[in-house]
């Protein structure tokens, strides 16, 4: 515990703080009167004893050093002592009123003695019954007199989300000089890299030395954190979040010299943990939990200066403008494998490559301070010069795991230039996604703009499909039509309607003329051409007179079945007019 002081924010401990006395504790939900040095069992004590901050207790919970004000069923409990059970602790509130030691025993001063003191003689009845009075009453009193905490004399603050979002109103941005120090503050989303917050430090007074740059960022889509940059030592280290391509977690860099790779574990199937390389020097690399108990290897390299590599097999690419490197010695470290014997257990395996030796050691065993040791020369091999009676791994198996061993140096330095590649590539073109709330209240705006559009485009239709629409244009407020406006409508709209259908039925008539002229012509010109006595003509006639005639009856049919609906139409309609709300005056 300690004291903050508000004026300059320093922090205090208790037992060396400036502060003489704590007058008051309080916070959002109660507040306590120090009662230290005032009475001891009701009576007053000397005002000199806890003059001194730091020999206050602070145990809240205790009523004889600290009185509450306000009774808060639900908070004391929190407020007070978090471990301690509540209906204990409301046990000894109402305990403590009942002493008079709460806010009900002093609000209430002497009036609760005096009714206690009141009884005097009477029957053992009357007692009874006074004492369920008493009880009931101070029961009732209890209930309605505790101190209720009062209203907030504010406006409840609200907050759009906007605003909130923008943290550091009114750009979303905040900077403060320090003593050699500056405090950089952005709100989510504001600054273009996904910045929230940059400290500069500076190693002189007029701050233009930079000697450390912290920087935290949020929603990257690379899963950046943060950066620590060392100007001076040209250093650079990267936190990454978890979920990144290829699990990195974090990256640290001396431009030109070292960098460092440090990964999720869990993450890789390689169990690749670290990734450590003095460029143009030495590679190192740590795993973890792997099936082959591999936990180190290392590759010791030289720069090609002289073009020589493309002669070597054993060459390991730059990813640089410079060319390739070299491999002069590779080393692997195995765990202990408790299924093998210690002779048989590879501890430590050494490639000498430019000397073509390979060194095997072995694990030590139990109680003992030496172990097996083989070299093996590869020479050997190319002469034909096998041992067959040599004791543990073979030169072709050790040749093999040379090779092994050079493919995953390989693949790892492959896929460390492949992550350089990407982090540029990355830098280059920064994207900052947008928060989840961000996105979700998008959406919802969106849904609620799709949704307005639609009522729009409901109510734009309802007025274009309005059957009164064409015919309420020159009145000046279709809501309230006069009686002569509305009866005006009415007979125009039953006017149009009737031409429409007057339309239609001359549509019909005069396509049955059509049909009838056509057929009195074959007809004529079958009667000129009988003579002929020509039989395919007489087929073809009677097949055309055939559909004539068909299509003759449909349209008769349909010039009847409109004559009988232009009828039902024009009563329907003229009973609709009648109905309508706006034409209601010429119901009266």
């Amino acid at each position: 515990m300690s004291f903050v002081e508000a004026t300059t924010g320093r922090l205090y401990p208790v037992q060396d703080s400036p502060y003489l006395k704590v007058e008051g504790c309080f916070n959002a939900r109660n507040y306590w009167v120090n009662m230290q040095g005032e009475r001891e069992n009701g009576e007053k004590k000397n005002s000199n004893r806890n003059s001194n901050a730091s020999e206050i207790r602070y145990d809240f919970n205790n009523p004889d050093d600290w009185e509450y004000v306000f009774i808060d069923v639900q908070s004391a409990p929190d407020v007070v002592d978090a471990d301690k059970p509540k209906k204990d602790m409301f046990d000894n509130m109402m305990a403590d009123m009942d002493a008079g030691i709460g806010p009900v025993g002093t609000l209430n001063g002497g009036g609760g003695g005096g009714g206690g003191g009141g009884g005097g003689g009477g029957s053992s009845e009357a007692k009874d019954e006074e004492g369920k009075d008493g009880e009931e009453d101070t029961h009732n009193d209890s209930a309605t007199n505790i101190l209720d905490i009062p209203e907030s004399w504010v406006s409840k603050l609200v907050l759009s989300r906007q605003t909130f979002s923008l943290r550091y109103p009114p750009n979303g941005q905040r900077t403060v000089h320090y003593h050699k120090a500056k405090v950089e503050r952005f709100a989510e989303n504001i600054h273009e890299q996904g910045l929230v917050e940059r400290v500069t430090m500076f190693s002189d007074e007029s701050c233009l030395e930079r000697a450390v740059i912290r920087e935290k960022f949020v929603n990257r889509r690379d899963k950046l954190i943060k950066r620590v940059r060392y100007p001076k030592e040209q250093k650079i280290e990267e936190s990454f979040a978890e979920g990144r391509l290829l699990s990195l977690r974090k990256y640290v860099e001396w431009t030109g010299k070292r960098r460092e790779m440090h990964f999720y574990v869990a993450a890789r199937l390689d169990g690749l943990r670290c990734r450590e390389e003095d460029i143009g020097k030495k590679i190192i690399e740590s795993f973890e939990g792997r099936g082959d108990k591999l936990i180190y290897r290392s590759v010791a390299v030289d720069e090609d200066v002289s073009g020589s590599a493309n002669k070597s097999a054993f060459i390991l690419p730059s990813g640089g403008s410079s060319g390739d490197f070299i491999v002069k010695k590779m080393t692997e470290k195995f765990e202990r494998n408790e299924a093998k014997s210690a002779k048989e257990d590879v501890a430590k395996r050494t490639f000498y490559v430019s000397q073509n030796l390979v060194r095997t050691q072995y694990h030590f065993a139990e109680s003992c301070i030496t172990r097996s040791t083989m070299m093996h020369d590869k020479s050997r091999s190319a002469d034909g010069g096998i041992n067959a009676d040599e004791i543990g791994e073979s030169l072709q198996e050790i040749i093999h795991a040379e090779k092994d061993c050079l493919t995953a140096a390989r693949h790892s330095q492959h896929e460390t230039v492949e992550l350089m590649g990407l982090r540029k590539h990355e830098e280059d073109e920064i994207i900052v996604d947008q928060p989840i709330f961000e996105t979700a209240a998008e959406k919802r705006q969106e849904a609620k703009m799709e949704e307005a559009d639609d009522q729009a485009g409901e109510e734009k239709d309802r007025r274009f499909l309005d059957y009164l629409t064409p015919y309420l244009q020159n009145i000046s407020d279709p809501s309230n039509i006069t009686r002569d406006d509305a009866q005006r409508v009415r007979d125009n709209c039953l006017k149009a309607l009737k031409d429409r259908l007057l339309e239609r039925a001359n549509i019909i008539q005069n396509r049955l003329n059509v049909e009838n002229s056509k057929l009195s012509k074959q007809q004529a010109a079958f009667q000129r051409n009988q003579r002929d006595n020509d039989p395919d003509a007489e087929e073809d006639f009677e097949k055309f007179c055939s559909e004539a005639m068909f299509r003759i009856q449909i349209l008769e049919q349909r010039l009847v079945q409109h004559e009988e609906n232009a009828l039902t139409k024009y009563k329907e309609m003229d009973q609709k007019l009648l109905a309508d709300p706006r034409m209601s005056v010429l119901r009266h």
